[in-house]
């Protein structure tokens, strides 16, 4: 199987002897021969692309503070950037690391010159590599996989336990939130959706329909301003080199903002330009020169046409042109779960899609987020709350879902409200909402216009939503004000 870099996919070695050679033994044979089918690796390591690099593939092991555990194959990136003499073999499974390393010789086809970062690593599930995908490693994914290293263990919005060692299960969680952490910040309005570890951030033979395109260019844009903007700070004093300042940065981010501290204190790179840090992170990048080339880093499009040449892939740059992406300036503090609320002013930074992150009965703690489907809120610990949210936000009396383990007869959520003296119980799932705002019709104050907040400012039986609208009225009976049931 030849792969989009054309390059071999497969390789398997001799099978003369399971073809029936007069053995009584050919289980045995069968064992010793399929073990020596070897799959290709696919793929190329990006800042710019990177040529000449050495490339490891490993199988993860968490109990490595690099996460390198047995090596499972090696080989180098070719003149177009692909991953060539890469082989593993077929069992493999699990999550791997790939690392492409700059050596004597590595250049970055963008600029021609030696890149200014020294190493990129991804992780990936083996099942990608045995399906023949291309697998890149980008300076965001460098980014995530080191920032999800280092948080994987903690508290939220991490889901870690705390206890000092790290887990598959809690890294696999971690990557998802700080790569969400990482392009709330660094990825220039890079969007939400997009997953950095799948989507290509060079011009490939897949790169076809308008989405993708667009996703390839915000995404590239996206590492050509993180490594402007590392270039930038060493330039000011922040780090003797782009890369220093770009460890920094990584480092900064993990608790949670880009402030020149970090969750072990003050980010020894960045002492010298702590108060103009943010404004050198923050700034127009679009003007800001690509490391190494004359382009700005809003000539991304060109650039990418033209690396195409080099790539092997000039053909479908071509519609590039006709892609239009807004670039986004950086932010320094995160919003882990993308909802547009950043952490610090987020009750609930690990779950998206709060109540406008209200909190209308004053209780301690944010109102509940939406509840998905035929999600219902439980308390999992036993804890004096349920284990979402406030499940009435609107009354400082409880609701408790009926079932799972609400054993402690008590209303709010174990992210929110304690110690609630008067109970009462109210099966969610048979909740009628008329006008679909996630709110109850019983406790709704607007039932027939969405009013997620209820909010009701002066403070009469109709929410502010409401207000205004022609009021119905039979036999002196106002239905605005009936108790629907």
């Amino acid at each position: 199987m030849i792969g989009k870099y054309g390059f071999k996919a497969i390789s398997i070695a001799t099978l003369i002897s399971l073809l029936g050679c007069g053995s009584s033994d050919n289980s045995a044979e069968s064992s010793v021969e399929v073990s020596a089918v070897r799959v290709g690796v696919q793929g190329a390591g990006v800042k710019g692309p990177l040529a000449g690099a050495q490339v490891n593939l490993y199988q993860t092991d968490f109990g490595q503070i690099d996460l390198k555990g047995v090596l499972l194959g090696s080989g180098t990136t070719g003149p177009n950037s692909s991953i060539q003499d890469l082989e593993v073999p077929l069992g493999i499974s699990g999550l791997l690391l790939l690392e492409f390393s700059v050596v004597e010789g590595t250049i970055d086809i963008t600029t021609g010159v030696t890149p200014i970062f020294h190493s990129l690593v991804t992780v990936i599930d083996a099942e990608r590599i045995l399906n023949g995908e291309d697998i890149y490693a980008s300076v965001l994914t460098n980014m995530v996989v080191k920032l999800a290293l280092q948080k994987a263990d903690s508290g939220s919005p991490y889901s870690g336990d705390m206890n000092g060692s790290l887990s598959e299960e809690e890294y696999t969680a971690a990557l998802a939130v700080a790569q969400q952490q990482v392009k709330s910040t660094l990825g220039f309005g890079l969007s939400g959706t997009t997953d950095i570890f799948t989507t290509p951030p060079l011009v490939t033979s897949d790169t076809t329909t308008v989405t993708q395109q667009a996703d390839l260019v915000a995404y590239r844009q996206a590492i050509e301003a993180v490594a402007a903007i590392a270039n930038a700070l060493s330039e000011s004093g922040g780090g003797a080199s782009a890369q220093v300042a770009y460890d920094a940065l990584i480092e900064d981010l993990s608790d949670g903002d880009i402030d020149g501290q970090s969750d072990s204190g003050a980010v020894e790179a960045f002492a010298s330009v702590t108060e103009t840090l943010e404004a050198t992170v923050t700034q127009d990048v679009s003007v800001l020169v690509i490391p190494g080339t004359g382009m700005r880093v809003s000539g991304i499009k060109e650039m990418l046409v033209t690396e195409a040449l080099t790539t092997g892939n000039a053909t479908n740059a071509e519609d590039l042109e006709d892609i239009v992406v807004p670039m986004i300036s950086a932010a320094v503090e995160v919003d882990s779960d993308g909802d547009g609320v950043i952490d610090r002013l987020d009750d609930f930074p690990a779950t998206p899609d709060e109540i406008a992150n209200a909190d209308t009965d004053s209780l301690d703690g944010g109102d509940e987020p939406q509840l998905q489907d035929s999600e219902v809120a439980t308390d999992t610990g036993q804890s004096e709350t349920g284990s979402e949210a406030d499940t009435n936000p609107e009354s400082p009396e409880s609701i408790v879902a009926t079932g799972d383990s609400e054993t402690d007869s008590a209303g709010s959520s174990e992210r929110a409200e304690e110690n609630i003296d008067t109970p009462q119980t109210i099966a969610l799932e048979a909740q009628a909402d008329e006008d679909n705002d996630g709110v109850a019709d019983e406790f709704d104050n607007c039932l027939t216009v969405p009013n997620p907040d209820q909010a009701n400012s002066d403070g009469d039986a109709a929410g502010d939503a409401c207000d205004g609208l022609p009021v119905a009225v039979w036999n002196q009976f106002n239905w605005n004000e009936a108790a629907w049931h």
